[in-house]
């Protein structure tokens, strides 16, 4: 059975909602972390078209940091983190400056 994110239009609108009966705070790392999950696997997914290739390969890095850091904010406030279900949803561009043109606005 394959989860999926309740709350998953409130992660990818990237905006708190004061209305969502979940604090402020759940919402904010919810959001953050499920963004890094998403560049993650884009960067992840230009790696099996491209190989291993820089900086895709240091940007994945970075983002597994980011990911550490924001699940030690989860596990230490109790609170739940959003499934990472990206894989299936995202996919290279068919060139590597596509994927270095659309690296650099996505981290912009």
């Amino acid at each position: 059975m394959i989860q999926t994110n309740r709350d998953e239009a409130l992660l990818l609108s990237q905006k708190v909602d004061l209305n969502v009966p979940i604090d402020s705070m759940h919402q904010a790392l919810r959001i953050a972390l499920y963004d890094e999950y998403h560049a993650r696997a884009v960067y992840m997914k230009v790696m099996e078209r491209f190989g291993s290739i820089q900086p895709f390969a240091n940007i994945v890095d970075a983002e597994n940091r980011h990911i550490e850091e924001l699940l030690y904010l989860f596990n230490k406030y109790n609170l739940e983190p959003p499934i990472d279900d990206w894989s299936s949803k995202v996919q290279a561009e068919a060139t590597l400056v596509e994927n270095c043109e659309m690296g650099v606005a996505a981290e912009i």
